[in-house]
């Protein structure tokens, strides 16, 4: 994964400049790319080169992702995402985030993740931007037991500072004038003359350089504390493990700088008791406050001066003295092995592809799935839809003749945007989706992938076209059925014989939904590692709950249609049947023909029903989603006898899930995996009514065969479901990694 990381100059001493070498160094090792762009100053032309710099790197390297260690440039981060796209991460710490500057605050609402040290700040930034809440991450600081361990104290350094026989109070931060309140060393000066008078060979040993250094030296000789207060001056980095050996106490009684401060980890790791600020509940309720140290109000000098007198008399609980404790429990938490291990997690999280999902319009039976990508949390997933039927009011389906708007949630537990559909006459068609908004959502967004189904829209060429100039791969999920495919002759066939081997070596995967899909892709030539099973499916959870709530009881054997009343369907052919088996009496006596459904040839079954006088045949009109399950459960067989242009059969998975047994004809694209001939249901000749009606009195007459049929129908459903089309989508995007 290729990570800008940017920074100001890590090279420089601080908090924050360690935190961002370290945070790098631990995303190296667990395999980030890691391109680093810093800032070197703070004049106005370092901080426009500094601009410039991001900008161009983001066009040159193109990374995934942007590092943005600090709130001050994450405007930059901001307007990079505007214009080429890329997300972004931004570390917060502390004070910054106080009170958050609008366009700043903008900023952070647009981040893909906000990192947070300390949870003050995360509740700081939650304040101010509630939304946030569920995209804040927590990494905080580490120490590194290696470089920071218990050892004998420094004869040097007592030597140095004169600290021989003394009890040691020991504070190292930066000495600055903006910050002296926030750090709290002055307090715990002003409180070293009540502390002496308990414990006079106290002593406060403070390191650190900076602006405020020489008024704190004044304060000192102006409270006569110059054999108890010791300005140490910077510390080298080599002498930082000795300075925290010869503490009895370390504090920093800070209240901005976030909790836990790396020092106080670090004096920890060394064995030293410590005493910190507190920032918030949490930092209250954490692991420290009693058992490793104290956590104070640093706005009490009582409290601190308490805290400090407690532990240098041995009044404090027996754990604050056992060094091996404070070092093992604080490594545990906070150790470097702790640091990578979030650090890995955090990168597993950038490292979720976006795909892109573009449909005709929302679908009933991919709701379901697309909650279900969304929800794995493995797949950052935005649907496009290029038309709203069925959605915001009734739409007319053309095939069902009627104004349909579906009673299920469809649009909900996903993203999704409608795009705007510049065609006169929405539709399915080819020229129903021209949707030119996708280009740039495409171009914006930078997707790992983007998924279309099929070719038979102007759109999804145009996402072709749109994916193949910005190097975007594609992958493609069609439904074309080998055995209808052969049907077809003459030029046109040949003609898209030449196109499509053509467009499919641009295809970076194919996703095909079952044996006579996948036979089809090869037939154009589309390798075998470019193809991967992802079944139709339906919501088998929902239908399945429905079959154990239903309590129906009937004498009829019920013979089931589900679907549109239309010539593809061939609703005809089961009527006529239904007729033939109905001449044998004691058949009549026992069966009734169930159709659900709307469309074209509904009069013409009614009135050839009427004109044969036929009896038990029922047409229930359409029903809506949450109603069909009822007549699945009441069904003993399901038939669906459609012929070419029934590329699968969606109501034949529905059907199984409720156990049933499936007759179906040779065309229905799904029966080669869904049917296996004679153990759950039957396959019949096109048109050969007379097999379909012999088929039917065998299982009418055979109530063994039915129930052996039920159970098999079930288990082969099993195997088509949501998860198993999660799993063929991430082996497709792992794939085209």
């Amino acid at each position: 994964m290729k990570i800008l990381f940017i920074a100001a100059d890590t090279n420089r001493i601080g908090g924050i400049e360690k935190y961002n070498r370290e945070f790098m160094d631990a995303l190296r090792e667990a395999g980030a790319d890691i391109f680093f762009a810093p800032l070197y100053g703070i004049s106005l032309f370092q901080k426009l080169s500094f601009i410039l710099r991001v900008f161009l790197e983001s066009i040159r390297k193109r990374p995934d992702i942007i590092c943005c260690s600090h709130i001050a440039f994450a405007p930059i981060c901001y307007f990079i995402k505007k214009i080429l796209g890329i997300e972004y991460t931004v570390n917060v710490y502390g004070i910054e985030v106080v009170n958050i500057p609008a366009l700043h605050k903008r900023a952070l609402k647009s981040a893909k993740f906000i990192i947070k040290l300390f949870d003050q700040t995360a509740q700081n930034v939650i304040r101010q931007i509630p939304e946030a809440a569920e995209r804040i991450f927590t990494l905080p600081n580490s120490v590194d037991g290696g470089r920071f361990y218990i050892k004998e104290k420094s004869q040097n350094l007592i030597e140095r500072h004169n600290l021989k026989d003394s009890k040691i109070i020991l504070t190292i931060c930066r000495l600055s004038y903006s910050e002296v309140d926030n750090k709290g060393y002055e307090k715990v000066v002003r409180a070293i003359p009540d502390i002496i008078k308990q414990i006079p060979n106290a002593k406060y040993l403070l390191v650190g350089g900076g602006d405020d250094a020489e008024r704190m030296k004044n304060l000192i000789k102006e409270l006569n504390l110059e054999e108890s207060v010791i300005l140490a001056g910077p510390a080298k980095d080599e002498e930082m493990v000795d300075y925290y050996n010869l503490a009895d106490i370390f504090i920093l009684p800070s209240k901005k700088e976030g909790f836990p401060a790396i020092v106080l980890l670090e004096a920890l790791a060394c064995g030293a008791p410590i005493i910190g600020g507190k920032q918030g509940k949490k930092s209250e309720e954490s692991v420290f406050d009693g058992k490793l140290g104290y956590i104070i109000n640093p706005d009490n000098s009582k409290e601190i001066q308490d805290a400090i007198i407690n532990i240098l008399e041995g009044k404090a609980p027996k754990k604050f003295f056992d060094r091996e404790f404070l070092r093992k429990s604080i490594l545990e938490e906070y150790g470097k092995d702790c640091y990578k291990k979030r650090v890995k997690e955090i990168l597993d999280i950038l490292k979720i592809p976006k795909l892109a999902i573009v449909m005709s319009h929302a679908i009933q039976y991919q709701a379901p799935l697309l909650r279900k990508i969304a929800d794995s949390g493995k797949v950052d997933l935005m649907t496009y839809f290029n038309w709203d039927f069925g959605v915001n009011q009734k739409s007319i389906d053309p095939e069902f003749k009627i104004k349909v708007k579906w009673d299920i949630p469809i649009l909900e537990g996903y993203k999704y945007k409608f795009l705007k559909n510049f065609s006169l006459r929405s539709s399915s068609n080819f020229w129903g989706q021209l949707n030119f908004g996708i280009i740039s959502a495409l171009v914006r967004r930078r997707y790992k992938a983007v998924l279309i189904y099929g070719w038979n829209s102007f759109t999804n060429w145009l996402i072709f076209f749109t994916a193949l100039i910005i190097n975007t791969p594609v992958i493609l999920q069609g439904e074309s059925p080998l055995n209808q495919e052969l049907l077809k002759k003459g030029w046109k066939q040949k003609i898209k014989m030449v196109v499509l081997k053509r467009f499919f070596k641009h295809i970076s995967a194919f996703l095909y939904i079952g044996e006579e899909n996948k036979k089809f892709y090869k037939y154009y030539g589309v390798p075998d590692e470019k193809l991967f099973f992802v079944p139709y499916a339906v919501d088998n959870e929902r239908l399945i709950m429905a079959k154990k709530k239903s309590v129906i009881k009937k004498k009829d054997i019920v013979i089931l249609f589900v679907g549109k009343l239309i010539e593809k369907k061939r609703p005809m052919d089961l009527l006529k049947a239904y007729e033939l088996l109905i001449k044998n009496h004691e058949l009549k006596a026992k069966s009734s023909l169930l159709f659900v459904g709307d469309g074209a040839l509904r009069l013409e079954l009614e009135n050839y029903t009427k004109e044969h006088n036929l009896k038990n045949i029922i047409f229930t009109g359409f029903k809506n989603q949450t109603e069909l399950p009822e007549y699945y459960a009441m069904a003993d067989i399901f038939v669906l006898p459609s012929g070419v242009g029934e590329t699968w059969g969606l109501v034949v998975n529905e059907a199984m899930c409720l156990g049933l047994p499936i007759i179906v004809s040779d065309m229905v694209g799904c029966g080669a995996d869904l049917v296996k001939n004679g153990k759950n249901g039957y396959i019949f000749p096109l048109g050969n009514v007379e097999k379909l009606a012999e088929y039917l009195k065998e299982l009418i007459l055979n109530e063994d065969k039915r129930k052996i049929f039920s159970g098999k129908s079930f288990e082969i459903i099993q195997n088509y479901s949501y998860e198993k089309d999660i799993e063929g989508i991430l082996r497709a995007l792992r794939y085209i990694k």
